[in-house]
């Protein structure tokens, strides 16, 4: 970062703080934010293919990802 982006960060932070904002919880709220839509927005085979790299489970591949390939992973039933 150079010099005139850092001393705008550092007047933007500064207006935070006035506005009654800590710009550090603001930041980590934004992000939460960020990584809660990008959860939401995966897709079954997504999920699927990260859970493979993990486990190795290559059976299942054959069963799972055709017929729920496409479908948001947030839909998915959950086991009671």
């Amino acid at each position: 970062m150079d010099l005139p982006a850092a001393r705008e960060l550092a007047q933007a932070n500064r207006k935070l703080l006035f506005e009654g904002i800590d710009p550090l919880e603001r930041r980590k709220v934004q992000r939460a934010a960020a990584a809660l839509q990008d959860a939401n927005s995966i897709t079954f085979d997504a999920c699927f293919a990260a859970y493979l790299r993990a486990h190795g489970d290559w059976l299942a591949q054959s069963y799972a990802s055709p017929s729920m390939g496409n479908q948001p992973a947030d839909s998915m039933p959950r086991r009671s």
